[in-house]
């Protein structure tokens, strides 16, 4: 019999910035200007919405803005991006069973990929997806950690090393995705440009800009 007071099986929690001239994507401002920036965060959180719309999905946006969308919304907080995510994992863990956090930065990033992040809380206590960079574009779990977000030198290049290791100092197994580019600087922009769908609304965007 189903146990009544179960609860739902899984969440994927986004976090993104408002798509607002001088707000987002500002280290793309010299190559696109403040504009061609806010326009490009705002393709990338229109491209992430559309491909997870069959999710059960969380926005946690870091300003209060006027970014439409047809997702719950929440607002990011806490004094840094760990203390972010470490209180948006607790609230959403607190309803549901599994949570992946993502950003919208991630433009190859599929929804089999997440599928894998959620297949791989069955067999493991973490999910981490590496980004190029050093970073990771996912992580999820089934149970708060704040320890993983704890010392963790934020836009350096060892945060994936960094968590690894507090996840093994902690006893925590963890799954490793497919590793990924994230859209931080321009550099990035040309790497993952030819990759697009040319019907997403970034590759749309870039013809526009001639890019």
């Amino acid at each position: 019999m189903k146990q009544m007071n179960a609860k739902p099986d899984r969440i994927l929690i986004i976090f993104a910035r408002q798509p607002l001239p001088g707000i987002c994507k500002t280290r793309l401002i010299p190559f696109l200007g403040a504009e061609g920036a806010a326009e490009l965060q705002r393709a990338l959180l229109d491209d992430l919405l559309e491909r997870t719309a069959g999710l059960e999905r969380a926005l946690y946006l870091a300003e209060e803005g006027v970014y439409q969308h047809e997702c719950r919304e929440a607002l990011q907080r806490g004094a840094d991006l760990g203390a972010r995510m470490v209180d948006a994992l607790g609230r959403e863990l607190r309803r549901y069973g599994k949570a992946l956090l993502i950003g919208c930065d991630t433009p190859l990033l599929s929804t089999d990929i997440l599928e894998q992040g959620f297949a791989a809380l069955d067999s493991h206590d973490l999910a981490l997806g590496p980004a190029k960079d050093g970073g990771y574009y996912l992580i999820g779990m089934k149970e708060p950690s704040p320890a993983l977000f704890s010392g963790i030198g934020w836009g350096g290049g060892a945060v994936l090393q960094d968590t690894l290791q507090i996840a093994g100092g902690q006893k925590l197994s963890c799954a490793l995705l497919p590793r990924l580019t994230d859209i931080d600087v321009w550099e990035d922009i040309m790497e993952l440009a030819p990759a697009l769908s040319p019907r997403s609304r970034m590759a749309r965007l870039l013809h526009r800009l001639g890019v």
